[in-house]
């Protein structure tokens, strides 16, 4: 069962993918929170156990789902909505990294190492958020980096690979949003930033659920 969710992820992934290059707005409605929907399924029956680990990544990516829902709408605070979404998403993925044991404090660390440079890159970002939206919206874009920032830390600190990877990848796809919405969109901005975000969370729900015991 688990492994024929895992391949209707990867088409669905790879759909959502087609239609973010066609592109193919109406395909893109369905199929991007579909991918979401397979990882929730693929959560919620794996045999792993630690069931109030299990919930805090259930409520990560149904988080994350919401997060997808409002950035497909051209709503005028859709963005912000999606934001907001987000920023709870990582800071429960943040709470669950605690809860599985942070054990690797040597990769945090390092990991640590590599986001200030990624922070220090950001600033364009943030600056062009507060341009575009305010002191507001350049405060919340700050909050969201440091918020997204910490969960890539704590994710490698607990010493799961996969985890670590998962954060990082995260911490990639919003970089390129933001530059693509901040800065200078590109025409592959779009693409690029859904496959690392589609990549981050199959490896996020891969990571914890290896760190669960059945």
């Amino acid at each position: 069962m688990l492994t024929a969710l895992w391949i209707v992820f990867v088409v669905v992934a790879g759909l959502d993918l087609w239609a973010k290059a066609a592109p193919h707005p109406r395909l893109e409605r369905v199929v991007k929170p579909g991918a979401m929907l397979v990882l929730l399924l693929i959560a919620a029956l794996s045999p792993a156990g630690g069931s109030g680990l299990r919930w805090l990544l259930l409520a990560a990516l149904v988080a994350s789902l919401a997060g997808d829902v409002f950035l497909l709408s051209d709503a005028p605070n859709a963005f912000v909505a999606g934001l907001g979404s987000f920023l709870v998403s990582h800071l429960l993925y943040a709470v669950l990294f605690v809860a599985l044991g942070l054990a690797a404090p040597l990769w945090a660390g390092l990991a640590a190492l590599v986001l200030v440079g990624v922070l220090v890159a950001a600033r364009r970002i943030v600056l062009g958020a507060r341009s575009a939206g305010g002191g507001a919206l350049g405060g919340a874009v700050t909050a969201y980096m440091l918020v997204i920032a910490a969960m890539a830390v704590l994710g490698w600190g607990t010493g799961a690979v996969l985890v670590g990877l998962g954060a990082n990848a995260f911490v990639v796809s919003d970089t390129i949003l933001g530059w693509d919405r901040f800065v200078a969109a590109k025409r592959w901005g779009g693409v690029a930033v859904m496959a690392t975000y589609l990549g981050a969370q199959a490896l996020l729900v891969l990571g914890v659920l290896g760190r669960l015991t059945p």
